[in-house]
């Protein structure tokens, strides 16, 4: 998604989900991860 006006006018809010399962070693972990990744282009000159 991103923001067409307003203060945050080009703010980019992408969500991420990521599931891995295993059964391969014992050492091996379950994961679950959901990310919020936002982005902005700031100009400094």
């Amino acid at each position: 998604y991103v923001v067409q006006s307003g203060r945050f006018k080009d703010l980019s809010l992408r969500l991420r989900n990521a599931t891995y399962r295993t059964d391969f070693e014992r050492s091996a972990r379950d994961v679950d991860e959901v990310r919020l990744i936002a982005s902005y282009n700031l100009s400094l000159f």
